[in-house]
C-alpha cells in the first residue's frame, strides 16, 4: 500500500474515532467540530478541534485541568452549566480569541461556575456571550461567570449581552471570591435584580482595573457594579457608562462596603430612583479619588451620587461632578467632599464650582483643556501628578510637562462642493499637526503643524460631503503624542432650497443668568430659534422671522428658571439642529 493511501486511510478512520477523555467524557471529531456530551472534561481543546459543541453539563474535576487554545468556539447546544472545580486555561491572544456562545440565545447556556474550585484560573481575550443565569439560588446568579469563594484572573476579555434572574447579569461574585478583572469590557447584560454587569458581595475583595462597564441594567439596583456587606474592591481606571436601574443606582451602589473607587469616568448612567451615579447607603464608605462623574440621572435625588445617612459616608477627593441632575450630591447622609470642581457649588475644604473645561464631555472626552480651572487645584497632599506638579482634579490629569498650543478661532462653513474647516492658533509648541473629525471620526490626513512658533498660523480643510447635519472639531497632535480636541461645531449641508447652514455651541456654558447663541445662515432665511426644557416644553422663543444671510447673535436670559438641562433649537424650512446648555444658579 502506498504512503499516499496510507495516510488517506488514516484520516477517514480519525473522523469517525470515538474516545474517551479522563474516563468520563465521549467525544465525537467529525471533519473539523468536535462534540462534548455530559461528564467531566480535560485535557487540552485544540484550534484544530474547534468549534467544540457541548451536549450536556460538563464539569472539570478538583485535581484537573482543562487547557484551551487561541482560536476555539465553544459552543452549548443547550442551556448547560460549565462548572470548573479545578483549574481552566481559557488564553486567547488578541488577535485569535476564544468565543464561549450558544447555538439557540433565547435559551441561553448556564455560564462558567467556579464554586470553592482552587486558585489560578486564567480567562484572557474570550468572549463570552448569550449566558443565561435562572432556576433558584444560586444557579440565577452569574450570566456569563459565576465565582464563589475562588481568586480568578479575568482579563481582556468581553463579557456581553448575558442575564440572571438574580444578581450578577455578566459576573456574580460571592464568599471571598476575590478576582483580578482587567482590560475588560462588560456590556449589555441584564438582571432581575441588582447588578446589571458585576455583582461584588459577602467579603469581594476585587481588583478592577482598565474596564469598560458600558450599557448594563438591573431591574432593581446597581445597573453597572454592585458591592455589599464588607467587600472592599479596588475599582481603578475605568470607564462606568450609560447603565440603567429600574430603581436606584444607575452606576455603581456601595452597601456596607468600603471600595477604592479612582481614576474612573462615571457618566451616562441613569436611575429612576436615588443616585444617578453612585448610590452609598448603610455604612457605604467609598473612597473616591481623581473620579470624573458627569452626565448622570435620577428621577429623584443625586444624579451624580447618593448619600444615605447611616453611620460612615463616603470620601470624595479631586473629583468633578458635573451636569448631573437633578443635584450633583444628593440625600441626607454627610460625605467628606474637598478639593472637588462641584457644579452648584459644594461645602468642603478647597473646592470649587467653575466650568471644568473638559474637551468633549457630550462626545465622551473628558481629559482636561489647557486653561481649566481644575488643572493643580487638588489636594496639595495628594500624590503629585506623573508630569511633577500638584494633583489635578478629575479622572485625567492635564500633562504639563509641555506648553500647549493657543488656538486662536475654529469656523466651519458650508459650500456647494463641501465644508470649509478654518482654524487659526496665538503660538504653537512642539505642534505637529491636526486631524480634521466629523461626527467623532477622523476624516483629513494629518495636516502638518508649525512644530514651536509664537507666530500665529491659519489651516483649512475641505471636507466633501453629502446633504445632511454635521458636528466637526480639530483634533491637535503634539510630539510627544498628546492629543487635545477643539469645541464642537454643528453644520446643516444643504436640504430643500437651503444651502446650508451652522449652530455653534452657546458660549459661555454652563451660564448664569444669561448666554450667546450665534448661527450663520448661507443665505436669507425664516428662522425660528427656540428654548426647550428637557421634558420638551417650549420655555422662550428668541428668533421667529425673516433673517438676512451672514453670523448672527441672539442673548438668552435665564433668570426666571430654573438651574437644569436646557435645549436649544434651530430650524430653518425642514431642517433643524439642537444643542444642549446648562443654568447653573
Amino acid at each position: 500500500m502506498s504512503l499516499s493511501h496510507l495516510i488517506e486511510e488514516v484520516n477517514m478512520f480519525r473522523n469517525v474515532l470515538y474516545f474517551l477523555v479522563g474516563g468520563f467524557v465521549l467525544v465525537t471529531i467529525a471533519s473539523s467540530e468536535t462534540i462534548i456530551p455530559g461528564g467531566y472534561v480535560s485535557g487540552l481543546w485544540e484550534a484544530a478541534g474547534s468549534p467544540y459543541l457541548i451536549e450536556g453539563e460538563i464539569a472539570i474535576y478538583s485535581d484537573s485541568t482543562l487547557n484551551i487554545e487561541p482560536g476555539v468556539d465553544i459552543i452549548f447546544q443547550g442551556h448547560y452549566k460549565f462548572i470548573i472545580n479545578g483549574w481552566l486555561e481559557a488564553v486567547g491572544t488578541e488577535e485569535d480569541s476564544i468565543i464561549f456562545d450558544t447555538a439557540d440565545p433565547s435559551d441561553g447556556w448556564h455560564g462558567l461556575r467556579f464554586d470553592n474550585s482552587p486558585d489560578g484560573s486564567e480567562i484572557a481575550y474570550c468572549k463570552l456571550t448569550n449566558g443565561r443565569a435562572t432556576g433558584d439560588y444560586p444557579d440565577k446568579c452569574g450570566g456569563a461567570i459565576y465565582c464563589e469563594s475562588s481568586i480568578i484572573l479575568i482579563s481582556h476579555c468581553t463579557v456581553v449581552g448575558n442575564t440572571a434572574n438574580g444578581y450578577g447579569g455578566g459576573i456574580f461574585c460571592d464568599d471571598y471570591a476575590n478576582p483580578i478583572i482587567s482590560h475588560c469590557v462588560v456590556r449589555d447584560n441584564w438582571s432581575a435584580w441588582m447588578g446589571g454587569g458585576i455583582y461584588l458581595f459577602d467579603h469581594t475583595d476585587a481588583l478592577i482595573e482598565n474596564c469598560q462597564v458600558l450599557g448594563n441594567h438591573a431591574e432593581m439596583d446597581a445597573g453597572g457594579i454592585y458591592i455589599g456587606q464588607f467587600s472592599y474592591p479596588t475599582i481603578q481606571y475605568c470607564s462606568i457608562s450609560n447603565n440603567s436601574a429600574t430603581e436606584a443606582a444607575g452606576g455603581i451602589m456601595c452597601y456596607r462596603s468600603g471600595p477604592v473607587i479612582s481614576n474612573c469616568v462615571i457618566n451616562g448612567n441613569h436611575a429612576d430612583d436615588d443616585g444617578g451615579g453612585m448610590h452609598c447607603y448603610f455604612n457605604g464608605a467609598a473612597y473616591i479619588i481623581n473620579c470624573t462623574f458627569y452626565g448622570n440621572s435620577s428621577n429623584a435625588e443625586g444624579g451624580g451620587i447618593y448619600c444615605a445617612p447611616f453611620w460612615q459616608d463616603p470620601t470624595l477627593i479631586n473629583c468633578i461632578l458635573w451636569n448631573n441632575p437633578p443635584n450633583q450630591i444628593g440625600g441626607n447622609g454627610n460625605p467628606s467632599v474637598t478639593y472637588c470642581d462641584i457644579m452648584g457649588g459644594y461645602y468642603g475644604t478647597g473646592n470649587i464650582w467653575q466650568d471644568p473645561l473638559m474637551v468633549n464631555p457630550n462626545w465622551g472626552v473628558f481629559y482636561l483643556q489647557w486653561g481649566s480651572p481644575c488643572i493643580d487645584a487638588g489636594d496639595p497632599n495628594s500624590p503629585l501628578d506623573p508630569d511633577s506638579t500638584r494633583a489635578d482634579m478629575g479622572a485625567f490629569y492635564y500633562d504639563q510637562s509641555t506648553t500647549p498650543v493657543i488656538l486662536a478661532g475654529f469656523f466651519a462653513d458650508p459650500l456647494d462642493m463641501g465644508v470649509l474647516l478654518t482654524w487659526s492658533t496665538a503660538c504653537e509648541i512642539e505642534c505637529y499637526g491636526w486631524i480634521v473629525q466629523r461626527n467623532g471620526e477622523d476624516v483629513s490626513p494629518i495636516i502638518q503643524g508649525n512644530g514651536t512658533t509664537p507666530e500665529p498660523h491659519e489651516y483649512s480643510y475641505l471636507d466633501s460631503v453629502a446633504t445632511g447635519m454635521y458636528s466637526y472639531c480639530i483634533k491637535q497632535l503634539d510630539y510627544s503624542g498628546s492629543v487635545s480636541y477643539s469645541p464642537l461645531v454643528t453644520v446643516s449641508v444643504g436640504t430643500m432650497g437651503i444651502a446650508a447652514f451652522c449652530l455653534h455651541q452657546n458660549h459661555p456654558n454652563p451660564f448664569n443668568p444669561s448666554t450667546v447663541l450665534s448661527y450663520k445662515l448661507p443665505v436669507a432665511s425664516i428662522v425660528n430659534l427656540s428654548i426647550y426644557d428637557i421634558s420638551g416644553r417650549l420655555v422662550a422663543e428668541l428668533v421667529d422671522g425673516w433673517r438676512d444671510a451672514g453670523v448672527h447673535e441672539v442673548t438668552f436670559d435665564g433668570s426666571s428658571l430654573a438651574s437644569g438641562i436646557y435645549i436649544y433649537q434651530l430650524d430653518i424650512g425642514s431642517n433643524s439642529v439642537s444643542g444642549k446648555m446648562v443654568l447653573m444658579k
